[in-house]
Protein backbone atom coordinates (compact mmCIF):
# COMPACT_ATOMS: atom_id res chain seq x y z
CA UNK A 1 0.00 0.00 0.00
CA UNK A 2 0.80 3.49 -0.87
CA UNK A 3 1.46 5.34 2.29
CA UNK A 4 2.49 8.39 1.08
CA UNK A 5 -1.00 8.23 -0.51
CA UNK A 6 -2.90 7.27 2.63
CA UNK A 7 -0.79 10.55 4.80
CA UNK A 8 -2.16 12.52 1.76
CA UNK A 9 -5.51 11.76 1.88
CA UNK A 10 -5.19 12.35 6.21
CA UNK A 11 -3.90 15.60 6.07
CA UNK A 12 -6.83 16.43 3.12
CA UNK A 13 -9.16 15.10 5.58
CA UNK A 14 -8.01 17.33 8.15
CA UNK A 15 -7.46 20.70 5.75
CA UNK A 16 -3.63 20.37 6.42
CA UNK A 17 -2.79 19.29 2.76
CA UNK A 18 -2.00 21.98 0.29
CA UNK A 19 -1.35 19.48 -2.70
CA UNK A 20 -4.42 18.13 -3.70
CA UNK A 21 -5.19 14.23 -3.91
CA UNK A 22 -6.24 13.32 -7.70
CA UNK A 23 -8.78 10.74 -8.46
CA UNK A 24 -6.46 8.28 -9.77
CA UNK A 25 -4.52 8.24 -6.36
CA UNK A 26 -7.57 7.68 -4.46
CA UNK A 27 -9.10 4.87 -7.43
CA UNK A 28 -5.44 3.11 -6.88
CA UNK A 29 -5.48 3.26 -3.05
CA UNK A 30 -9.26 1.70 -3.46
CA UNK A 31 -8.26 -1.12 -5.87
CA UNK A 32 -5.43 -2.06 -2.94
CA UNK A 33 -8.07 -2.04 -0.17
CA UNK A 34 -10.04 -4.24 -2.34
CA UNK A 35 -7.23 -6.60 -3.46
CA UNK A 36 -5.92 -6.75 0.70
CA UNK A 37 -9.49 -7.96 1.50
CA UNK A 38 -9.53 -10.73 -1.27
CA UNK A 39 -6.61 -12.13 -0.18
CA UNK A 40 -7.36 -12.38 3.65
CA UNK A 41 -10.96 -14.06 2.51
CA UNK A 42 -8.52 -16.17 0.29
CA UNK A 43 -6.12 -17.06 2.62
CA UNK A 44 -7.23 -20.14 4.83
CA UNK A 45 -5.72 -20.97 8.40
CA UNK A 46 -2.45 -23.13 8.50
CA UNK A 47 -3.24 -26.95 9.50
CA UNK A 48 -0.81 -26.76 12.37
CA UNK A 49 -1.21 -30.19 13.13
CA UNK A 50 1.31 -31.66 10.78
CA UNK A 51 4.36 -29.82 12.29
CA UNK A 52 5.74 -30.35 15.34
CA UNK A 53 5.47 -28.27 18.46
CA UNK A 54 8.37 -27.00 18.00
CA UNK A 55 7.64 -25.96 14.32
CA UNK A 56 4.56 -24.46 15.04
CA UNK A 57 6.64 -22.14 17.80
CA UNK A 58 8.45 -21.27 15.67
CA UNK A 59 6.01 -20.27 13.05
CA UNK A 60 4.24 -18.63 15.77
CA UNK A 61 7.38 -16.79 16.92
CA UNK A 62 8.01 -15.72 12.98
CA UNK A 63 4.49 -14.31 12.59
CA UNK A 64 4.62 -12.29 15.74
CA UNK A 65 8.10 -10.59 14.66
CA UNK A 66 6.63 -9.59 11.66
CA UNK A 67 3.35 -8.80 13.24
CA UNK A 68 5.32 -6.50 15.49
CA UNK A 69 7.73 -4.57 12.57
CA UNK A 70 4.31 -3.86 10.48
CA UNK A 71 2.91 -2.42 14.22
CA UNK A 72 6.23 -0.56 14.77
CA UNK A 73 6.36 0.73 11.09
CA UNK A 74 2.21 2.07 12.05
CA UNK A 75 3.28 3.18 15.18
CA UNK A 76 5.81 5.25 13.59
CA UNK A 77 3.51 6.60 10.72
CA UNK A 78 0.92 7.25 13.25
CA UNK A 79 3.72 9.56 15.53
CA UNK A 80 4.91 11.28 12.18
CA UNK A 81 0.84 11.83 11.85
CA UNK A 82 -0.16 13.13 15.17
CA UNK A 83 3.42 15.29 15.13
CA UNK A 84 2.16 16.43 11.86
CA UNK A 85 -1.50 17.71 13.39
CA UNK A 86 0.19 19.04 16.11
CA UNK A 87 2.22 21.48 14.36
CA UNK A 88 -0.84 21.89 11.75
CA UNK A 89 -2.67 22.70 15.30
CA UNK A 90 0.14 25.45 16.29
CA UNK A 91 -0.15 26.63 13.07
CA UNK A 92 -3.89 27.43 13.52
CA UNK A 93 -3.41 28.89 16.58
CA UNK A 94 -0.93 31.53 15.69
CA UNK A 95 -2.46 32.30 12.67
CA UNK A 96 -5.86 32.46 14.85
CA UNK A 97 -3.47 35.49 17.16
CA UNK A 98 -1.95 36.67 13.79
CA UNK A 99 -6.34 37.53 13.05
CA UNK A 100 -6.76 39.10 16.50
CA UNK A 101 -3.32 41.17 15.84
CA UNK A 102 -4.77 42.40 12.94
CA UNK A 103 -8.27 43.48 14.30
CA UNK A 104 -6.96 45.02 17.31
CA UNK A 105 -4.94 47.05 14.72
CA UNK A 106 -8.17 47.91 13.24
CA UNK A 107 -9.54 49.10 16.25
CA UNK A 108 -6.73 51.45 16.73
CA UNK A 109 -7.05 52.67 13.74
CA UNK A 110 -10.36 53.42 13.99
CA UNK A 111 -9.58 55.22 17.04
CA UNK A 112 -7.00 57.21 15.32
CA UNK A 113 -9.42 58.33 12.63
CA UNK A 114 -11.73 59.25 15.15
CA UNK A 115 -9.07 60.86 17.17
CA UNK A 116 -8.46 63.03 13.57
CA UNK A 117 -11.36 64.16 13.51
CA UNK A 118 -11.76 65.33 16.79
CA UNK A 119 -8.56 67.65 16.17
CA UNK A 120 -9.79 68.90 13.22
CA UNK A 121 -13.09 69.91 15.45
CA UNK A 122 -10.56 71.33 17.66
CA UNK A 123 -8.52 73.37 15.01
CA UNK A 124 -12.13 74.87 13.55
CA UNK A 125 -12.43 76.29 17.18
CA UNK A 126 -9.35 77.75 17.42
CA UNK A 127 -9.56 79.50 14.01
CA UNK A 128 -12.60 80.96 14.94
CA UNK A 129 -11.11 82.06 18.36
CA UNK A 130 -8.25 83.48 16.10
CA UNK A 131 -10.99 85.50 14.05
CA UNK A 132 -12.42 86.96 17.45
CA UNK A 133 -9.13 88.10 18.50
CA UNK A 134 -8.20 89.91 14.97
CA UNK A 135 -11.29 91.76 15.54
CA UNK A 136 -10.41 92.62 19.38
CA UNK A 137 -7.13 93.91 17.82
CA UNK A 138 -8.31 96.60 15.31
CA UNK A 139 -10.65 97.64 17.93
CA UNK A 140 -8.04 97.89 20.33
CA UNK A 141 -5.66 99.96 17.71
CA UNK A 142 -8.42 102.63 17.20
CA UNK A 143 -8.37 103.10 21.45
CA UNK A 144 -4.23 103.35 20.86
CA UNK A 145 -4.98 105.91 18.17
CA UNK A 146 -6.82 108.41 20.50
CA UNK A 147 -4.15 107.54 23.34
CA UNK A 148 -1.40 108.50 21.04
CA UNK A 149 -2.56 112.06 20.64
CA UNK A 150 -3.49 112.48 24.06
CA UNK A 151 0.00 111.54 25.18
CA UNK A 152 1.82 113.69 22.18
CA UNK A 153 -0.32 116.94 24.49
CA UNK A 154 1.26 115.13 27.46
CA UNK A 155 5.09 115.13 25.71
CA UNK A 156 4.61 119.19 25.37
CA UNK A 157 3.82 119.92 28.52
CA UNK A 158 6.94 118.19 29.59
CA UNK A 159 9.19 120.00 27.08
CA UNK A 160 8.38 123.05 28.61
CA UNK A 161 9.41 121.50 32.28
CA UNK A 162 12.79 120.24 30.61
CA UNK A 163 13.47 123.95 29.74
CA UNK A 164 12.90 124.73 33.18
CA UNK A 165 15.33 121.86 34.47
CA UNK A 166 18.41 122.65 31.53
CA UNK A 167 18.37 126.09 33.66
CA UNK A 168 18.69 124.58 36.54
CA UNK A 169 21.54 122.06 35.23
CA UNK A 170 23.75 124.90 33.91
CA UNK A 171 23.62 126.84 37.46
CA UNK A 172 24.81 122.46 39.20
CA UNK A 173 27.30 122.65 36.18
CA UNK A 174 28.88 125.34 37.56
CA UNK A 175 29.36 124.23 41.01
CA UNK A 176 30.43 120.05 39.49
CA UNK A 177 33.31 121.88 37.98
CA UNK A 178 34.11 123.16 41.66
CA UNK A 179 33.98 120.04 42.85
CA UNK A 180 36.40 118.06 40.07
CA UNK A 181 38.72 120.79 40.94
CA UNK A 182 38.62 119.29 44.48
CA UNK A 183 38.14 115.91 43.11
CA UNK A 184 41.79 115.93 40.93
CA UNK A 185 43.43 117.28 44.03
CA UNK A 186 42.47 114.04 45.60
CA UNK A 187 43.15 112.06 42.66
CA UNK A 188 46.46 112.94 42.61
CA UNK A 189 47.00 112.30 45.92
CA UNK A 190 45.45 108.53 45.46
CA UNK A 191 48.20 108.22 42.47
CA UNK A 192 50.93 108.95 45.16
CA UNK A 193 49.55 106.73 47.47
CA UNK A 194 48.39 103.84 44.82
CA UNK A 195 52.95 103.56 44.09
CA UNK A 196 53.60 103.25 46.98
CA UNK A 197 51.10 100.65 47.67
CA UNK A 198 52.82 99.05 44.08
CA UNK A 199 55.99 99.10 45.72
CA UNK A 200 55.02 97.59 48.84
CA UNK A 201 53.10 94.53 46.82
CA UNK A 202 56.29 93.80 44.68
CA UNK A 203 57.86 94.03 48.04
CA UNK A 204 55.65 91.69 49.22
CA UNK A 205 55.68 89.12 46.33
CA UNK A 206 59.55 89.39 46.06
CA UNK A 207 59.73 87.89 49.37
CA UNK A 208 57.23 85.23 49.11
CA UNK A 209 58.70 84.88 45.62
CA UNK A 210 62.39 84.12 47.77
CA UNK A 211 60.26 82.36 50.52
CA UNK A 212 58.53 79.70 47.57
CA UNK A 213 61.79 78.71 46.51
CA UNK A 214 63.59 78.39 49.27
CA UNK A 215 60.29 76.13 50.15
CA UNK A 216 61.00 74.29 46.40
CA UNK A 217 64.58 73.45 47.39
CA UNK A 218 63.98 72.15 50.33
CA UNK A 219 61.25 70.18 49.51
CA UNK A 220 63.69 68.60 46.65
CA UNK A 221 66.39 67.83 48.94
CA UNK A 222 63.80 65.82 50.87
CA UNK A 223 61.86 64.14 48.02
CA UNK A 224 65.20 63.49 46.08
CA UNK A 225 65.39 59.96 46.07
CA UNK A 226 66.70 57.22 43.43
CA UNK A 227 63.05 56.59 43.02
CA UNK A 228 61.37 59.80 42.23
CA UNK A 229 64.26 60.52 40.21
CA UNK A 230 64.25 57.12 38.11
CA UNK A 231 60.32 57.58 37.76
CA UNK A 232 61.01 61.01 36.56
CA UNK A 233 63.58 60.13 34.04
CA UNK A 234 61.89 57.30 32.86
CA UNK A 235 58.52 59.16 31.86
CA UNK A 236 60.20 61.91 29.91
CA UNK A 237 62.09 59.41 27.90
CA UNK A 238 58.54 57.87 27.55
CA UNK A 239 57.33 61.27 26.13
CA UNK A 240 60.46 61.60 24.36
CA UNK A 241 59.75 58.12 22.64
CA UNK A 242 56.39 58.12 22.62
CA UNK A 243 53.99 58.85 19.37
CA UNK A 244 50.89 59.47 21.37
CA UNK A 245 50.99 62.62 24.22
CA UNK A 246 49.44 60.28 26.95
CA UNK A 247 52.18 60.26 29.51
CA UNK A 248 52.27 63.75 30.98
CA UNK A 249 55.15 64.87 33.83
CA UNK A 250 53.84 65.96 37.53
CA UNK A 251 54.35 69.22 38.46
CA UNK A 252 56.75 68.07 41.20
CA UNK A 253 58.44 65.76 38.09
CA UNK A 254 58.86 68.92 36.23
CA UNK A 255 60.87 70.75 38.86
CA UNK A 256 62.64 68.30 39.48
CA UNK A 257 63.88 68.04 35.65
CA UNK A 258 64.29 71.44 35.50
CA UNK A 259 66.86 71.07 38.74
CA UNK A 260 68.66 68.43 37.24
CA UNK A 261 68.73 69.74 33.57
CA UNK A 262 69.07 73.43 34.35
CA UNK A 263 67.16 76.25 32.88
CA UNK A 264 66.73 75.97 28.51
CA UNK A 265 69.21 72.68 29.41
CA UNK A 266 72.18 74.82 30.15
CA UNK A 267 73.46 71.77 32.05
CA UNK A 268 72.65 69.41 29.43
CA UNK A 269 74.80 71.18 26.70
CA UNK A 270 77.60 71.32 29.00
CA UNK A 271 77.76 67.75 29.81
CA UNK A 272 77.22 67.20 25.53
CA UNK A 273 80.28 69.73 25.55
CA UNK A 274 82.79 67.35 28.12
CA UNK A 275 81.47 64.68 26.11
CA UNK A 276 82.23 65.95 23.10
CA UNK A 277 85.65 66.81 24.43
CA UNK A 278 86.36 63.33 26.00
CA UNK A 279 84.64 62.07 22.59
CA UNK A 280 87.64 64.34 20.64
CA UNK A 281 90.39 62.91 22.67
CA UNK A 282 89.64 59.49 22.49
CA UNK A 283 89.01 59.52 18.94
CA UNK A 284 92.83 61.26 18.61
CA UNK A 285 93.99 57.99 20.53
CA UNK A 286 92.24 55.78 18.31
CA UNK A 287 93.12 57.61 15.03
CA UNK A 288 97.05 57.49 16.53
CA UNK A 289 96.73 53.67 17.29
CA UNK A 290 95.04 53.04 13.65
CA UNK A 291 97.81 54.68 12.72
CA UNK A 292 100.55 52.94 14.44
CA UNK A 293 98.36 49.62 13.64
CA UNK A 294 99.00 50.19 10.16
CA UNK A 295 102.48 50.99 10.09
CA UNK A 296 103.04 48.33 12.31
CA UNK A 297 101.08 45.65 9.87
CA UNK A 298 103.19 47.19 6.82
CA UNK A 299 106.16 46.26 8.57
CA UNK A 300 105.26 42.80 9.09
CA UNK A 301 103.92 42.47 5.81
CA UNK A 302 107.47 43.56 4.35
CA UNK A 303 109.21 41.11 6.38
CA UNK A 304 106.82 38.43 5.75
CA UNK A 305 107.38 39.17 2.10
CA UNK A 306 111.34 38.72 2.49
CA UNK A 307 110.64 35.80 3.99
CA UNK A 308 108.17 34.06 1.31
CA UNK A 309 110.84 35.28 -1.05
CA UNK A 310 113.75 33.75 0.79
CA UNK A 311 111.63 30.17 1.26
CA UNK A 312 111.07 30.50 -2.71
CA UNK A 313 114.70 30.68 -2.75
CA UNK A 314 115.72 28.11 -1.04
CA UNK A 315 112.94 25.76 -2.20
CA UNK A 316 114.92 26.17 -5.93
CA UNK A 317 118.21 24.81 -4.14
CA UNK A 318 116.10 22.11 -2.92
CA UNK A 319 114.94 21.25 -6.18
CA UNK A 320 118.46 21.93 -7.33
CA UNK A 321 120.15 19.77 -4.55
CA UNK A 322 122.22 22.57 -3.63
CA UNK A 323 122.37 21.33 0.28
CA UNK A 324 125.28 22.91 1.40
CA UNK A 325 124.01 26.15 0.00
CA UNK A 326 120.60 25.23 2.14
CA UNK A 327 122.70 24.65 5.15
CA UNK A 328 124.67 28.04 5.00
CA UNK A 329 121.80 29.58 4.07
CA UNK A 330 119.42 28.47 7.13
CA UNK A 331 123.30 29.22 9.56
CA UNK A 332 122.78 32.71 8.24
CA UNK A 333 119.10 33.19 8.49
CA UNK A 334 117.31 31.67 11.54
CA UNK A 335 119.35 34.08 13.83
CA UNK A 336 117.11 36.98 12.11
CA UNK A 337 114.29 34.96 12.35
CA UNK A 338 114.18 34.40 15.90
CA UNK A 339 115.29 37.98 16.58
CA UNK A 340 112.17 38.93 14.51
CA UNK A 341 110.11 36.16 16.50
CA UNK A 342 111.22 37.93 19.90
CA UNK A 343 110.42 41.41 18.44
CA UNK A 344 106.64 39.77 17.25
CA UNK A 345 106.24 38.63 20.96
CA UNK A 346 106.65 41.83 22.38
CA UNK A 347 104.86 44.06 20.32
CA UNK A 348 101.58 41.70 18.67
CA UNK A 349 101.19 40.37 22.35
CA UNK A 350 101.53 36.21 21.23
CA UNK A 351 103.73 34.23 23.25
CA UNK A 352 102.97 30.88 22.57
CA UNK A 353 102.63 31.48 18.48
CA UNK A 354 106.18 32.78 19.08
CA UNK A 355 107.44 30.01 21.43
CA UNK A 356 106.34 27.96 18.94
CA UNK A 357 108.32 28.67 16.42
CA UNK A 358 111.21 29.71 18.04
CA UNK A 359 110.78 25.89 19.28
CA UNK A 360 111.00 25.25 15.62
CA UNK A 361 113.74 27.10 14.57
CA UNK A 362 116.38 26.79 17.72
CA UNK A 363 119.83 25.70 17.63
CA UNK A 364 119.85 21.72 18.46
CA UNK A 365 117.73 21.62 15.34
CA UNK A 366 119.76 23.24 12.98
CA UNK A 367 122.89 21.60 14.26
CA UNK A 368 121.37 18.28 13.62
CA UNK A 369 119.92 19.28 10.18
CA UNK A 370 123.88 20.09 9.71
CA UNK A 371 125.49 16.93 11.45
CA UNK A 372 122.93 14.26 9.47
CA UNK A 373 122.77 16.39 6.10
CA UNK A 374 119.25 16.45 5.85
CA UNK A 375 117.13 19.76 5.46
CA UNK A 376 115.44 21.06 8.32
CA UNK A 377 112.36 20.82 6.32
CA UNK A 378 112.34 17.40 5.19
CA UNK A 379 113.98 15.81 2.08
CA UNK A 380 111.46 16.98 -0.76
CA UNK A 381 108.91 19.72 -1.18
CA UNK A 382 106.00 16.79 -0.66
CA UNK A 383 106.99 15.99 2.46
CA UNK A 384 104.27 16.56 4.79
CA UNK A 385 106.55 19.75 7.13
CA UNK A 386 106.60 21.24 4.03
CA UNK A 387 103.06 21.09 3.00
CA UNK A 388 102.41 22.55 7.06
CA UNK A 389 104.73 25.53 6.32
CA UNK A 390 103.34 26.19 3.06
CA UNK A 391 99.64 26.17 4.94
CA UNK A 392 101.00 28.38 7.53
CA UNK A 393 102.70 30.68 5.03
CA UNK A 394 98.79 31.07 3.58
CA UNK A 395 97.35 31.30 6.68
CA UNK A 396 99.63 34.29 7.79
CA UNK A 397 99.20 36.13 4.24
CA UNK A 398 94.78 35.52 4.92
CA UNK A 399 95.54 36.99 8.37
CA UNK A 400 97.21 40.10 6.91
CA UNK A 401 95.04 40.50 4.50
CA UNK A 402 92.22 40.44 7.13
CA UNK A 403 94.27 42.71 9.12
CA UNK A 404 94.32 44.97 6.16
CA UNK A 405 90.52 44.82 6.00
CA UNK A 406 89.97 45.78 9.64
CA UNK A 407 92.46 48.57 9.39
CA UNK A 408 90.75 50.18 6.33
CA UNK A 409 87.32 49.23 8.26
CA UNK A 410 88.58 51.06 11.32
CA UNK A 411 89.83 53.91 9.01
CA UNK A 412 86.29 54.10 7.29
CA UNK A 413 84.28 54.43 10.90
CA UNK A 414 87.23 56.66 11.90
CA UNK A 415 85.96 59.04 9.56
CA UNK A 416 82.39 58.02 10.11
CA UNK A 417 82.64 59.19 13.24
CA UNK A 418 84.66 62.31 13.11
CA UNK A 419 81.41 63.30 10.74
CA UNK A 420 79.19 62.20 13.35
CA UNK A 421 81.49 64.59 15.81
CA UNK A 422 81.64 67.00 13.93
CA UNK A 423 77.34 67.07 12.88
CA UNK A 424 77.06 66.61 16.98
CA UNK A 425 78.81 69.78 17.39
CA UNK A 426 76.87 71.88 14.77
CA UNK A 427 74.21 70.33 16.09
CA UNK A 428 74.86 71.74 19.88
CA UNK A 429 75.65 74.94 18.58
CA UNK A 430 72.51 75.41 16.61
CA UNK A 431 70.63 74.41 20.01
CA UNK A 432 72.58 77.08 22.01
CA UNK A 433 70.87 79.38 19.89
CA UNK A 434 67.13 77.81 19.82
CA UNK A 435 66.92 74.95 22.37
CA UNK A 436 63.69 73.25 21.81
CA UNK A 437 63.28 70.80 24.62
CA UNK A 438 61.91 67.47 23.46
CA UNK A 439 64.04 68.13 19.83
CA UNK A 440 67.20 68.80 22.58
CA UNK A 441 66.22 65.32 24.80
CA UNK A 442 65.86 63.23 21.39
CA UNK A 443 68.98 64.07 19.63
CA UNK A 444 70.93 64.15 22.78
CA UNK A 445 69.76 60.46 23.41
CA UNK A 446 70.30 59.13 19.64
CA UNK A 447 73.80 61.32 19.08
CA UNK A 448 75.70 60.07 22.39
CA UNK A 449 74.01 56.51 21.79
CA UNK A 450 75.48 56.57 18.16
CA UNK A 451 79.02 57.84 19.59
CA UNK A 452 79.47 55.32 22.24
CA UNK A 453 78.52 52.25 20.02
CA UNK A 454 81.17 53.98 17.13
CA UNK A 455 84.07 53.83 19.81
CA UNK A 456 82.93 50.44 21.54
CA UNK A 457 83.06 48.97 18.05
CA UNK A 458 86.37 50.65 16.98
CA UNK A 459 87.67 49.53 20.24
CA UNK A 460 86.64 46.00 19.67
CA UNK A 461 87.85 45.57 16.28
CA UNK A 462 91.29 47.34 17.26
Amino acid sequence: MDLNCVRRITLKAADLEAEPVTEEEMEILRKKLENIRKNQRDIKPPDYTKYSKEKVIQILNEQEKDHRKVEAFYRTQIDELEAELCDARELIISLIDERNEVDLELVQVRKQRQDFRTQVQCFEVEINKKNLDKEELSHNLELAEKQIHRLTQQIEEEQQKIEMLNTQTSSLQESLQQEKQISSELTQKLIISNSELEMLNKLIEDMQKEHNELRKHRDFAENLTDKTLKDAITKLSMIILAKDKSYTLTPEQKYLIKQLFGENYSKIIETAEKKYDELNAECKKVRQECANMAALADLWLNEFLNLCSWVEKENQCLNEGDYDQIVDDFAIKIPEVQEKFKEAQKTCNAPEASLALAARLSVKDREQSIFTGRPLYGSSIKTDEYEKLQKKLLDQKKELSELRNKLHDAYLQESQMRDEITELNNNILSLKKNSPKVELMRFLQCQASIVEDLIIEQVDDQ
